[in-house]
């Protein structure tokens, strides 16, 4: 089913980079969680549910005037789908830029999303899987 957990969580990015909340969410558990590299990191937010996925979604609207994830591999990890991506975003109001690596790690059970970490550092999403890697830039190359 590895290839399988794969395509959805590719599927559920797509939907979300075409900002169609519906159909992210038709690959999505009811009760999802999702805790934001971004988005309510700061406060320590955990977005839960269909309604959680969709406030994140509108935080980041408001937050950001541009939001883009430009995914560079997904990577099948038991359970788990890691997604090593880059996020370019323009704050809203402020201006400020962000160009930053990211990683998502996507737990699915039952061929649906389950929960969704972010992570600004790529090394910690891949040490949160059991991949250490001591060149920093190895992410890239995994």
């Amino acid at each position: 089913m590895s290839q399988e957990n794969v395509e959805v969580v590719k599927r559920a990015f797509e939907a979300w980079a075409r900002r169609d909340v519906e159909a992210a969410l038709g690959y999505m558990d009811p009760a999802v969680e999702l805790q934001s590299a971004i988005i309510g990191a700061a406060e320590g937010n955990t977005y839960r549910g269909h309604d959680g996925f969709r406030d994140w979604m509108a935080e980041s609207d408001t937050t950001f005037e541009q939001f883009r994830v430009e995914p560079e591999q997904f990577r099948d990890v038991g359970d788990d789908v890691l997604m090593l991506a880059h996020l370019y975003a323009r704050g809203r109001g402020s201006g400020v830029e962000v160009d930053s690596p990211l990683a998502w790690i996507c737990t699915l059970r039952d061929g649906k999303i389950v929960r969704q970490h972010g992570y600004l550092n790529p090394d910690e999403a891949l040490e949160a899987v059991g991949l250490r890697i001591r060149d920093p830039e190895a992410w890239r190359r995994v």
